[in-house]
């Protein structure tokens, strides 16, 4: 807008790259709609002379359209699919690992950011962008993690915001499901890739005879069989 009473049209100047100038009076109003960089620079001088100078956007000369949202890609890699599953808990017998890639050209710690969040065996760990992988351009982040024999996965989730406050999508490339909030729907993931212990126990009964290969008793014999494992299926 240019507030002068002897106004001049012919004497102002706005410029600007990437947007659409509409002029009405002495307002005058600039559309970007498409993304990227952009410039706006505006001056005026009235009839006697008098020269507003190049003023400029308020936060400087140029500034950046940016619409698109943060993509998030989450791969699940394991030789094989869960062996066995009981309500939302699913078992592996090889070991499981979890690849993350964010993906945005305008990610930086503060007003935007990104974080990974998982919890194995009780343990929380929280990772900031900048735990996170980046590329030479600082536009795609990279982190993996993998579940070994004895980890239990119990909660993961994932967010990402850029800095025109863009909230993430879920790239379709994903293997695995997240819900608007970026809460992991996958359930529990239990990795156990040892054998049960299998021990047989002869409990006290009658002397026996040993004759070659056999064992003779003159009375009734009893053994205790018993199993060890973390997730025995009852």
């Amino acid at each position: 807008t240019v507030d002068e009473l002897n106004f001049v049209s012919d004497s102002t100047k706005v410029e600007q790259s990437g947007g659409t100038l509409v002029q009405n009076g002495q307002v005058y109003t600039v559309k970007f709609d498409t993304e990227g960089e952009k410039t706006l620079t505006a001056s005026s001088k009235d009839l006697a002379g008098n020269d507003s100078g190049k003023l400029t956007h308020e936060i400087g000369e140029t500034f950046i359209v940016d619409t698109k949202n943060p993509t998030i890609q989450v791969i699940q890699t394991t030789d094989d699919q869960a062996v066995a599953s009981n309500g939302d808990t699913h078992y592996y017998n090889e070991t499981v690992t979890y690849s993350f890639t964010i993906a945005d050209k305008h990610l930086t710690e503060g007003a935007g950011s990104a974080q990974i969040q998982y919890t194995i065996n009780g343990t929380q760990t929280t990772l900031a962008l900048k735990d996170l992988t980046p590329n030479e351009d600082n536009t795609v982040y990279t982190h993996s993690f993998t579940l070994q024999d004895g980890q239990t996965l119990t909660a993961l989730s994932i967010d990402a915001v850029d800095n025109a406050l863009n909230g993430f999508e879920l790239n379709s490339g994903s293997n695995v499901a997240f819900n608007e909030k970026g809460v992991f729907l996958g359930g529990t993931i239990v990795v156990d890739t040892t054998a049960p212990v299998v021990t047989i126990t002869k409990n006290a009964g009658p002397v026996n005879t040993s004759v070659e290969n056999f064992d003779l008793y003159d009375g009734e014999v009893t053994y205790t069989i018993s199993v060890e494992d973390a997730n025995l299926d009852a």
